[in-house]
C-alpha cells in the first residue's frame, strides 16, 4: 500500500481544507510530522485510518474528534485519500456523521455518514461503490487487514504500538491468523471441537439411556431408589445377579397370586345365583304395588278429565267463525295504521279526513305551479352573486394599482441621496483599507509570543511537579531494589528447607541421591518464599519503569521550557496579550473597510439603474390605476340596475331560492295529506264489512253473539292438543287396568314385601364380600404378571443399553483426544494447531527483529520465543521473553522500561512488517508510520534507532515518524509541518520537501 495524497476539510483541528502531497513527502523514504503538542499530528493518522476503514487510529480517539470545532456550522466535514493498492489506484472519499443546519427553521440536524470509492482507469476516475458496507468490504479485501491490526502493523499511535509486544498468546495468535492467512487449522480447530461436543452429548446420551433403562426396570419390578435390590446404582458386576433374582420373586409371587384367584371365583358363582333368584321374587312384589298406585292416582284425575273433554267441544263448534274473526282483526289493524300515518302528517286529523282528500289535491296543485314560476329568478339571482364579487375584485386590482404607484414614486424620491451616501462611504474605505499587510504581520507575530509566553507560564509549575515525582519515584526504586536484594539473599539462605519439604521417605533425594533422610532442614519463621522473591522483583521492575516515565516528563519539560522560552523573547503575558488585543482590532477594522469596498461600488451602480427604471414604472402604474378605476365603477353600475326585479321577487324571505323552496315543500306535504286521507277512508270501510260477516258466521254456529263466539274459538294447534290430552287419559286407564290383571302376579301378595327384603338384603351382602376377594385376588394376580412381563422387557432394554455406552465410548475416544491436543487444552506443550503452524512464522518475525533490536540496543537485547506460558491456566507457543545479555537472565518483556519498550516493540513491528511482505499472500506494508516515543530515548539511542529506521529506505518502504522531538528536524529533510497560528485557533499544515 502507498500513499499518493490526502485532503483534510473540517476534520480535527483543521477548519478549512488542508491537501498533503503524500508522493513529495515520502519521495525520500523518510519523512517527519513534526509540531507542538496537540496541534493534530495525530489528526494526520486519524485522517488516513478513518479514510480506510471509517474509523480514527488512536482507541483512545472519539467521534467528537472528526468534525472541527473550529469550521463554519455549515461545512461538510471529509477526508479524501489516494493511494496504490494491489497494482490499482483508488480514490477514496468520506464523510463522518455530522450535525449540519437545518435547511429550514432553527437548530441543527443529523447528516449520516458516507463513503465513496473511485478507481483510477485509462486517465478517469470510475466509480468503484458508494455503499458504505460494500466499501468497507472492498477496502478491507484489498488491504488484507483489520482496523485493529491496520494499527498494530502499519500505523502505530500514540501510546498503542508496544500493544503486540506485550500481548498475551491468543491476542497474537488472532492477529497472526489474519495475517498470514491460517484461518483454516482454526477451523479444523473448531470442527474438531464441534465434533467432540457432539460425542460428548452422544456420550451423555446413551449414558442417560441406561440409567433410564435401570430406572424403568425398578419401576416394573415395583422397587424403590432406596431398596437394597434396586438396580440404579447397582455395580455393574453385581448387576446380572440381581436381575435374576428379582425375576425369580416375581414368578413365584405371580402363582401365589393364581391359586388364589381361583377361590375367589368360585365363592363369588355361588352367591351371585342366590342374589338373583331373590331378586326376581322381590322386583314381582314391588311391580304389583307400583301398578295398583298408579292405577288409583289416575282415576283420581277423572274432573280434569271432564273439564277438558268439554273445551274441545266448544271449540270444535266455533271452527267455521275462525275465519271470520281473523279477516275482522286484520281490518281493525289496517285502520289503526292508517289512522297513525295520517297523524303524522297533520295536525288535525279529523279535520283533514272531514274536508276530503280532493280538497288536499287542489291545495298541492297550486303551490307547484307558483314555484315553477320563480325558476327564472332563481338563475338571476344567482348570477348577481357572481356579478358582486367582480366588482370587489376589480376595486381591489384599482387599489393594489395605486398602492404600487405611490410605492413606486417613494423610492424614486429616495434615491439620489442614497446614491451619493454610498459614494462617500466607498471613498473611506478605499483610505482605511491601505495599512492591511502591515497589521496582519503585527498580529502574527504578537499571537506567536503571547502563545509561548502563556505555554511557558503553565510549564514552568509542572515541570517543578515533575521534578519533585522524579526524586520520590528515584527513592521507591533504590527501596524496591534493597527489598528484592534482601529477598533473594533469604530466599537462597533457606532454599534447603524448600528441597527437603519434597523428600519422601525411600525415594532418592533429588541433590544427594540418598533414600534415607535422617534431618531435613526445617523452614525458618522469616522464611522467603520464590512467590516472595517474584513479588519484590515485580515491584523493582514497576519501581524502574515508574521512574523511567518521571525523567521522560522531566526532558519534555525541560525541552519546552527552553523553546518557549526563546520563542517569547522575554514578553510577559499581560503585556503581549494586550498589544495582541489591540492590533486586532486595527486588522478587524481595516479588513471590515476592504471587505465593504466592493460592494459598496456594485451598490452605487445598483442604484443608478434602480432610478431609471422606477422612473418607468411610475408611468405605467399610473395608466394602470386609470384604467382599473373605469372597469370598476362600470360593474357597479350594472349590478345595481340589475338586482331590482329580484328583491322584489323575494318577497319575506331571504332570497327568491328560498320561497321557491317553501313553495315546494308546502305542495309536498299536501299531496301526503291527500294519500294519508284516501288511505283511512278505505281502511274504515273494509273493517265494517268484516264485521259484518263475523256477526252472520257467529249466529250460524250456535252462539249467541261474537264475544261468546271468540270464547270458544281455538287455533288448529289448541284444537289438536286438547284432542290429544282426552285420548291419552283414555288409552292410559285401560292400560293401567290391563297392568294390574296382568297373570305374572298371580300367588304374589304384597304382604311378602318386607320379608323378601331382608332376605334380599342378606344374599347381596354376600356377594359383595365375595366379590371384593375376587377383585382383590383378579388384581394382585394382574398386578405380578404384569411386573412379570415388564421387567423381562425392561431387562433387554438394558441390556442394549449398556451394549449401545459401550460402542459409543469406544467410537468417541479418539476425536475427544484429538479436540483436546487441536485446541490446546491437553497435551505436554497445551499448543493449539493453529499455534503450532503460526510458530514458524513467528519465529521468523523474531529472528529480523532481533537483527534491528541489536543495533537499536547496542547488543544488550534480544528477543526469544518460547512455549512457557506466565501461568498454567494459559495456551503455549507464541509468547515471548527479553533476553538481557549485560545481566544473561530472561524476563517479561513487560519489565523493560519506557524507551527500553519504545524500541524493542518498534523493532518486532518492523520484523512483522519485513515477513509479512515476504509471505502474507498479497497484503502489502509499503508505508509505516510510528506516532510519538522518541522522547524517551537519550541521544546515543536515538542514533541507534534512527540508523535501523534510515535502512528500511533500501527496500522501497517509506516510514513517517510523528514527534515534537527538535533534533528530528536536523536528521530528516521531508517534513510536514503542523502549526496553530492562534493557540486557541485552527491548525494548518506546511510541506518542506
Amino acid at each position: 500500500m502507498r500513499l499518493h495524497s490526502l485532503a483534510i476539510t473540517a476534520f480535527g483541528p483543521f477548519a478549512g481544507t488542508e491537501t498533503i502531497d503524500m508522493d513529495s513527502l515520502t519521495a525520500s523514504g523518510l519523512f517527519l510530522l513534526e509540531g507542538p503538542t496537540g496541534a493534530g499530528k495525530s489528526t494526520i493518522l486519524d485522517a488516513i485510518t478513518f479514510a480506510l476503514y471509517g474509523a480514527t487510529a488512536g482507541s483512545e480517539s472519539s467521534s467528537d474528534r472528526l468534525r472541527s470545532h473550529f469550521a463554519p456550522p455549515d461545512a461538510v466535514p471529509e477526508v479524501v485519500l489516494e493511494l496504490s493498492v494491489g497494482g490499482e489506484r483508488l480514490r477514496i472519499s468520506r464523510v463522518p456523521e455530522h450535525q449540519r443546519p437545518k435547511r429550514r427553521g432553527e437548530g441543527f440536524t443529523s447528516e449520516k455518514a458516507s463513503v465513496h470509492v473511485e478507481r483510477l482507469e485509462a486517465g478517469t476516475w470510475a466509480s468503484v461503490s458508494s455503499h458504505v458496507q460494500e466499501a468497507n468490504t472492498e477496502i478491507r479485501e484489498r488491504i488484507g487487514l483489520t482496523p485493529d491490526q491496520f494499527t498494530k502493523v502499519v500505523l502505530l499511535p500514540q501510546g498503542e504500538f508496544a500493544t503486540f509486544l506485550r500481548a498475551d498468546d491468543d491476542v497474537r495468535r488472532i492477529l497472526l491468523t489474519q495475517i498470514f492467512g491460517t484461518g483454516l487449522y482454526d477451523k479444523v480447530t473448531r470442527e474438531l471441537e464441534n465434533r467432540r461436543t457432539e460425542a460428548s452429548r452422544a456420550r451423555e446420551t446413551v449414558l442417560a439411556s441406561v440409567s433410564q433403562a435401570l430406572a424403568a426396570a425398578d419401576e416394573a419390578a415395583g422397587l424403590g431408589a432406596d431398596d437394597e435390590t434396586s438396580l440404579v446404582g447397582s455395580p455393574e458386576a453385581e448387576r446380572e445377579a440381581r436381575v435374576q433374582q428379582i425375576a425369580e420373586a416375581l414368578a413365584t409371587a405371580r402363582e401365589e397370586a393364581s391359586t388364589e384367584e381361583l377361590g375367589a371365583r368360585a365363592a363369588l358363582t355361588t352367591t351371585t345365583a342366590e342374589r338373583s333368584s331373590l331378586e326376581q321374587t322381590a322386583g314381582l312384589v314391588d311391580e304389583l304395588a307400583q301398578a295398583r298406585t298408579e292405577a288409583e292416582h289416575h282415576r283420581a284425575t277423572a274432573p280434569g278429565h271432564d273439564v277438558r273433554a268439554s273445551e274441545l267441544a266448544a271449540a270444535l263448534s266455533a271452527v267455521p267463525v275462525g275465519v271470520r274473526l281473523e279477516h275482522l282483526d286484520q281490518a281493525e289493524a289496517a285502520v289503526g295504521e292508517a289512522r297513525r300515518a295520517l297523524d303524522l302528517l297533520t295536525a288535525d286529523a279529523d279535520a283533514a279526513l272531514a274536508l276530503g282528500a280532493v280538497h288536499h289535491d287542489v291545495r298541492a296543485r297550486a303551490a307547484d305551479a307558483e314555484a315553477a314560476g320563480l325558476e327564472h329568478l332563481v338563475a338571476r339571482e344567482r348570477a348577481l352573486g357572481e356579478a358582486a364579487r367582480d366588482v370587489a375584485s376589480l376595486a381591489a386590482a384599482r387599489d393594489q394599482a395605486a398602492a404600487r404607484l405611490e410605492s413606486a414614486q417613494r423610492s424614486t424620491a429616495e434615491l439620489p441621496q442614497q446614491i451619493a451616501d454610498a459614494e462617500a462611504a466607498r471613498e473611506a474605505a478605499v483610505v482605511r483599507s491601505a495599512g492591511a499587510d502591515s497589521a496582519e504581520a503585527d498580529v502574527q507575530r504578537l499571537q506567536t509570543r503571547a502563545a509561548a509566553a502563556t505555554g511557558l507560564a503553565e510549564v514552568l509549575p509542572r515541570l517543578e511537579v515533575a521534578m519533585s515525582a522524579r526524586e520520590a519515584r528515584r527513592e521507591t526504586r533504590l527501596r524496591a531494589h534493597e527489598t528484592w536484594n534482601d529477598h533473594r539473599t533469604r530466599h537462597l539462605d533457606g532454599i534447603a528447607a524448600v528441597l527437603s519439604a519434597r523428600l519422601v521417605d525411600g525415594e532418592p533425594c533429588a541433590v544427594c541421591g540418598a533414600t534415607d533422610h535422617p534431618s531435613p532442614a526445617r523452614t525458618a519463621d522469616d522464611a522467603v518464599s520464590a512467590d516472595d522473591v517474584g513479588a519484590a522483583e515485580a515491584a523493582y521492575i514497576a519501581a524502574q519503569e515508574a521512574e523511567a516515565t518521571a525523567q521522560a516528563e522531566v526532558d519534555a519539560l525541560t525541552l519546552a521550557r527552553a523553546e518557549l522560552a526563546t520563542a517569547a523573547g522575554g514578553s510577559s503575558v499581560e503585556g503581549t496579550t494586550t498589544e495582541l488585543v489591540r492590533r486586532r482590532s486595527d486588522l478587524a477594522d481595516i479588513r471590515t473597510a476592504a471587505g465593504q469596498l466592493s460592494d459598496l461600488q456594485a451598490w452605487v451602480a445598483a442604484r443608478k439603474a434602480d432610478l431609471a427604471t422606477h422612473d418607468a414604472a411610475v408611468g405605467a402604474e399610473t395608466t394602470s390605476v386609470a384604467t382599473a378605476t373605469a372597469e370598476h365603477d362600470a360593474k357597479a353600475q350594472s349590478l345595481a340596475e340589475s338586482g331590482a326585479e329580484v328583491q322584489a321577487a323575494r318577497g319575506e324571505h331571504a332570497s327568491v331560492s328560498e320561497r321557491q323552496s317553501v313553495l315546494r315543500a308546502s305542495a309536498a306535504r299536501a299531496r301526503a295529506v291527500t294519500e294519508g286521507v284516501a288511505a283511512a277512508t278505505s281502511a274504515a270501510t273494509r273493517r265494517d264489512e268484516a264485521a259484518v260477516a263475523a256477526t252472520a258466521a257467529a249466529a250460524g254456529a250456535g252462539f249467541a253473539d261474537l264475544v261468546a263466539a271468540r270464547t270458544a274459538h281455538r287455533t288448529t294447534a289448541q284444537v289438536a292438543a286438547l284432542q290429544v290430552e282426552v285420548q291419552a287419559w283414555a288409552r292410559a286407564l285401560v292400560t293401567c287396568d290391563a297392568v294390574v290383571a296382568d297373570p305374572r302376579f298371580s300367588g304374589v301378595l304384597t304382604a311378602d314385601a318386607t320379608g323378601v327384603a331382608a332376605r334380599l338384603l342378606a344374599a347381596g351382602t354376600a356377594r359383595e364380600q365375595a366379590q371384593a376377594h375376587h377383585l382383590a385376588a383378579t388384581g394382585a394376580l394382574a398386578t405380578t404378571s404384569l411386573r412379570l412381563e415388564r421387567f423381562a422387557e425392561a431387562r433387554a432394554k438394558v441390556e442394549r443399553a449398556v451394549d449401545n455406552h459401550r460402542a459409543v465410548v469406544a467410537g468417541t475416544a479418539a476425536i475427544s483426544r484429538l479436540a483436546g491436543l487441536a485446541k490446546g487444552m491437553s497435551g505436554s506443550l497445551r499448543m493449539t494447531l493453529t499455534t503450532y503452524v503460526l510458530r514458524r512464522w513467528f519465529e521468523q518475525v523474531v529472528t529480523a527483529a532481533n537483527v534491528r533490536l541489536a543495533a537499536m540496543s547496542a547488543g544488550r537485547y534480544e528477543l526469544e520465543r518460547t512455549d512457557e506460558s506466565e501461568s498454567r491456566t494459559e495456551r503455549t507457543g507464541l509468547a515471548l521473553r527479553i533476553v538481557d545479555r549485560h545481566t544473561g537472565e530472561s524476563r517479561s518483556p513487560k519489565s523493560l522500561s519506557g524507551g527500553e519498550t519504545f524500541y524493542t516493540s518498534l523493532a518486532l513491528a518492523l520484523g512483522l512488517a519485513d515477513v509479512v511482505t515476504a509471505e502474507a499472500g498479497g497484503v502489502e506494508l509499503d508505508t509505516l508510520f510510528i506516532d510519538e516515543g522518541f522522547g524517551t530515548l537519550d541521544p546515543e539511542t536515538l542514533d541507534q534507532v534512527m540508523s535501523v529506521i534510515d535502512d528500511l529506505r533500501d527496500r522501497g518502504r517509506a516510514v513517517g515518524i510523528v514527534s515534537h522531538v527538535a533534533d528530528l528536524k536536523d536528521r530528516i529533510t521531508e517534513r510536514l509541518e503542523v502549526r496553530r497560528a492562534d493557540p486557541q485557533g485552527p491548525s494548518h499544515v506546511r510541506l518542506h520537501a
